[in-house]
């Protein structure tokens, strides 16, 4: 799980004396009797299936106070074909690269590291074509009784296996400020 975005939160609280209360937790399996000010979405509705979205979504709103927002950062693709099968090798070639240069002085390292990076530069190709379009997930939103109010592209889209073919692959990130379409 990534804890990045929690992390940055509770720095960002602690150096401005906010209150902040965070959980880490599954999304699919709400179960906490808090209700929350925000709930923070990174990333995860797609690797869901859409009947996995669209309830994930409906538990994270009834979680929410009276004024509360869910914040979904979200990365899906128009789409087009994935087939191309030198993405993955040249996503290897360009992580081995990288890795050798940031651990030159430990090789055993990188010789650790090498052997996983196919594997998981492959499923993370294979999950393109599984992931929503953003016409999809809009649908999906609504369908959870949420609406979009806000939404912000992501201009620097973090580093991922197709971190220098995002355009190629019509890989968009936003953003989505949530909010039940009719109050709790």
């Amino acid at each position: 799980r990534c804890q990045a975005p929690l992390t940055m939160l509770e720095s960002y609280a602690r150096q401005h004396a906010v209150r902040l209360n965070t959980r880490l937790g599954d999304i699919s399996q709400l179960t906490h009797d808090a209700s929350w000010d925000a709930i923070l979405i990174h990333n995860t509705l797609i690797l869901m299936d859409r009947v996995a979205r669209i309830n994930a979504l409906k538990e994270a709103a009834k979680r929410l106070d009276s004024n509360g927002i869910i914040l979904c950062n979200v990365r899906y693709n128009s789409p087009t074909d994935h087939n191309d099968q030198s993405l993955p090798a040249d996503e290897c070639a360009k992580i081995a690269h990288k890795l050798e240069t940031v651990f030159a002085a430990q090789p055993d390292v990188v010789q650790l590291i090498k052997p996983l990076i196919m594997p998981y530069v492959q499923a993370q190709h294979a999950s393109l074509s599984m992931r929503p379009g953003k016409a999809q997930l809009s649908d999906e939103i609504r369908q959870a009784g949420l609406e979009i109010f806000a939404q912000y592209p992501e201009t620097s889209v973090m580093p991922s296996i197709v971190s220098d073919k995002n355009s190629a692959l019509n890989i968009q990130a936003e953003l989505l400020l949530l909010r039940p379409t009719t109050p709790p």
